[in-house]
């Protein structure tokens, strides 16, 4: 586990949702669990990321990118790390698309509370990690099973070659 605060990116051009988002999240009574980084554009969200972000919350609506070509970038630039989509649009279909094509979480500014933000960062976290540790693991066994087919191809030709001089007929 990481030590010390967890490492949220917001990226969000309205201050009044940040300080919202904000204000959430530092009401954690065991303390301050939570360091948010705000970026108001996704160009800055993009440069904001480091080694140190445990996590992005993403509106789709921003000054330099909207819709859903806005999550789309934040996946291909930071497939490791998990997205939640926080925004203003209550579109079931898109929640739902979202979480099909790699968002963790698609949550409605204005019907959430500091434990539903907190939960949902908690658990897109441990997902994503979950997630990763699944793909490793998937490579691991290809390149094995890519090892184990070539030393099964030296095999055979060894076979034949071996078998190339010999009859079977007894004659």
């Amino acid at each position: 586990m990481v030590s010390g605060p967890t490492r949220v990116l917001l990226i969000e051009d309205d201050e009044e949702d940040y300080f919202i988002t904000l204000r959430l999240l530092m009401s954690d009574p065991e303390g301050n669990r939570f360091t948010l980084v705000w970026a108001r554009t996704l160009q800055e969200g993009l440069q904001a990321i480091d080694g140190a972000i445990c996590a992005v919350l993403l509106d789709l609506s921003l000054p330099d990118s909207t819709g859903w070509s806005t999550f789309e970038r934040v996946r291909k630039a930071t497939p490791h790390l998990p997205i939640i989509l926080l925004t203003g649009l209550q579109d079931e279909s898109l929640g739902v698309l979202a979480v099909h094509d790699g968002a963790q979480d698609y949550l409605i500014k204005g019907q959430i509370d500091s434990d539903l933000l907190e939960r949902a960062i908690l658990l897109a976290i441990e997902r994503k990690r979950i997630e990763n540790r699944l793909a490793q693991v998937a490579e691991e066994l290809q390149a094995k099973n890519r090892q184990l087919e070539d030393e099964l191809s030296q095999l055979r030709r060894d076979l034949e070659r071996r078998n190339c001089g010999h009859s079977t007929d007894g004659g």
